[in-house]
């Protein structure tokens, strides 16, 4: 019978080891996953987050990430970073992601999701790639966890006419992952009752006719914004409740849906 010699013994053994873990350098291009990445993975795993992960109106983690770990999504940035995996979205940075395969790079393309089933396989499916199944599976447990006590807090206080108004003055209607956790938890999507789907600006007049019990503002502006306008009109404030979600929260909300869905369940 024979034996491996020790070198070739501990050869094996670093392989095997290798790929067990599997990829311990991930590089992210897209926001999306940068948000999911960071729930899922120490930060120590991660080589490579963009650039827009350390503002504070889209991430809610910049605090928590050193500068140099990000980048704005330059192929020579990337190759730098000397990543086992690199995940992007399905759609930009095509020129990059091309180079990269070209250098033998592995690049994984994601499509963002657009229904609560396929939130859930996403999060699940970038666990598998980088080796964190466990805490993918946990996380997803945790959001409907989130979401079954924010349907129960919205069944104890009864249902309102709600509108998720976004800071470009547009008002979101069916066919949209906000619309689905809206409705999953028990409020009423105000904008359906016009017959809107996806999103569509509606002006003061329109508000104020719909009249709905609530208004969410669904994300924050540090700049000028129609909908921040709108909303302080005098009248507007004095017929409906209005109130604005957490900052971040609204920017990829399959990866916040748990806490979108006890945000929108909160009573005026």
């Amino acid at each position: 019978m024979k034996y491996l010699r020790p070198a070739n013994w501990l050869l094996c053994l670093w392989l095997y080891s290798s790929l067990a873990m599997g990829a311990e350098r991930v590089v992210s291009m897209n926001l999306c996953v940068d948000k999911l990445l960071l729930r899922l993975l120490p930060i120590e795993r991660i080589s490579g987050l963009t650039h827009l992960s350390l503002n504070p109106e889209y991430s809610g983690y910049q605090g928590h990430i050193p500068e140099q770990k990000t980048h704005r999504g330059q192929a020579e940035e990337l190759v730098q970073l000397q990543p086992d995996v690199v995940i992007a979205g399905q759609f930009g940075a095509n020129q990059a992601v091309a180079t990269l395969r070209h250098l033998g790079i592995t690049v994984e393309t994601v499509a963002l999701p657009r229904t609560l089933d396929e939130s859930r396989e996403f999060i699940l499916h970038i666990g598998r790639l980088v080796n964190a199944e466990a805490e993918a599976q946990a996380y997803v447990q945790h959001q409907q966890q989130q979401m079954a006590e924010a349907r129960a807090q919205v069944q104890r206080a009864g249902g309102k006419r709600t509108l998720l108004y976004s800071p470009n003055g547009k008002a979101i209607g069916s066919r949209t992952l906000e619309h689905t956790i809206l409705e999953t938890v028990g409020q009423k999507n105000a904008a359906v009752e016009l017959g809107i789907e996806g999103w569509k600006v509606l002006s003061l007049e329109d508000l104020l006719l719909l009249k709905p019990d609530q208004i969410l503002l669904t994300g924050t502006s540090r700049h000028f914004s129609m909908a921040q306008e709108i909303l302080s009109h005098p009248v507007l404030r004095e017929r409906v409740s209005t109130r604005t979600m957490p900052e971040g929260l609204s920017v990829c909300p399959a990866i916040h849906a748990g806490e979108l869905a006890q945000a929108m369940a909160l009573q005026p």
